[in-house]
């Protein structure tokens, strides 16, 4: 299906088969299964450095390997293949990182209340908090985006402690009472 669209529309960016498409995400998501079910067969694929190597290059290939003009390119599936296939060494590598796993547990809440708090917040930290005045269009823009990206950031915070946790442990609770009554 991908590919009719890109025969049809041609490479430049079209947002019916970017990420908003099923198939493009739901080939993305594929790709990093098979990844995955790579690096349990082969482990070199999880070293860390090779991870590393991986990133790198993929880095290079978005930045310097071909042009721009249009979106689904050799340059965009190179750096891709090359980013997919340096996660399980990236994962080896910071799975112990705390941080990275507090960023990791807030990545989805942020994504869950991001847009909501859009409409909620943003209007208001405008009109009242941001100071065009004294930092200028440029400077408030930049507190802007830091601004709302610290209230996204407590919001996810708080949706994960209150909402994410309490609800996996009563899923796990439930399943547990359904498996001792099925033994």
């Amino acid at each position: 299906m991908r590919a009719y669209f890109v025969a049809s529309y041609g490479t430049d960016l079209q947002a019916i088969w970017t990420y908003h498409f099923t198939g493009t995400s739901f080939g993305f998501f594929m790709l990093g299964h098979l990844v995955c079910k790579a690096s349990n067969r082969w482990r070199l694929l999880s070293s860390p450095i090779l991870g590393w190597v991986l990133l790198a290059a993929s880095l290079w290939t978005m930045a310097f390997a071909g042009s721009y003009a249009s979106y689904d390119t050799p340059r965009f599936w190179g750096a891709t293949l090359l980013f997919t296939l340096a996660l399980p060494g990236l994962f080896e590598g910071t799975k112990n990182v705390r941080w990275m796993n507090m960023a990791g547990d807030l990545s989805y809440p942020a994504y869950l209340v991001h847009t909501l708090l859009l409409y909620l917040v943003a209007p208001w930290l405008i009109t009242s908090v941001l100071p065009i005045e004294y930092l200028g269009v440029v400077g408030a823009g930049h507190f802007s985006v830091a601004a709302f990206l610290c209230v996204t950031l407590v919001a996810a915070f708080l949706a994960h402690r209150l909402l994410e946790i309490p609800t996996a442990h009563a899923m796990r609770t439930v399943l547990s009472a359904r498996k001792l009554r099925s033994a």
